[in-house]
């Protein structure tokens, strides 16, 4: 099964690149916390100082903050150069343990209750509480496909596709979700069930979701 931590790590580390705040920082560096027991042997030294470069990246970027004038900008300026430096490593880190952590694919899409369940454990290592942590592993696991079609003239639909767990306390994903998009099928019905009618055909070799063991749903997205 792949690494779904990994997978959330990934995640955290594009976060980091789009806007390399303190936060979303701090955050990649428990991240890659969590993925300590699966580094090789051979990158043990890199993991290291993949978590001392995203420390100093951090504190670094928070001093900036609390200067002004030329001192702030000549502060930003190194603080993103030793970010740039922590980011390029984590991510070659990252994808030394997931090679596909870069790219979800539907393939690596977890279709049994067993590794629905680890998988969403997995990929919720470092942001849930032990309470969801509980609720998880009593959780019902389904595959489910959240549907919203674009808010012009209905035609184009979007198909989130993810694997997770239902639980007390809410969804929790497995996985980064996959979007499908395609022009709606029939004009007469909403656009869950036209992912149903495009994705769930009724031959199961023709399907695009390869899923048999737990319940598939497909919804409409409320907000639109």
């Amino acid at each position: 099964m792949p690494n779904f931590t990994a997978y959330a790590a990934h995640e955290a580390l594009a976060f980091a690149q789009l806007t390399p705040s303190t936060d979303r920082l701090d955050n990649l560096h428990r991240h890659m916390t969590a993925l300590e027991p699966d580094v090789p042997p051979n990158m043990r030294l890199l993991m290291l100082t993949v978590a001392s470069a995203l420390a100093a990246a951090s504190e670094a970027t928070a001093k900036a903050g609390s200067l002004s004038g030329r001192d702030r900008t000549r502060a930003y300026a190194e603080a993103r150069e030793l970010t740039e430096l922590a980011l390029r490593d984590a991510e070659e880190l990252i994808l030394a343990i997931e090679p596909t952590a870069a790219r979800f694919r539907g393939i690596d899409m977890p279709v049994t209750p067993e590794t629905i369940t680890a998988a969403t454990l997995a990929y919720a290592k470092v942001t849930a509480s032990t309470e969801e942590v509980e609720a998880i592993r009593r959780g019902t696991p389904v595959v489910r496909v959240w549907c919203s079609s674009d808010k012009q003239q209905g035609k184009r639909i979007t198909a989130r596709i993810s694997a997770g767990v239902h639980t007390d306390s809410g969804w929790q994903d497995a996985h980064p979700p996959i979007l499908y998009h395609f022009w709606r099928v029939d004009g007469r019905r909403d656009a869950a069930a036209n992912a149903r009618q495009r994705l769930w055909r009724r031959n199961p070799a023709r399907r695009y979701l390869a899923v048999t063991d737990v319940d598939v749903e497909f919804c409409n997205d409320p907000r639109v």
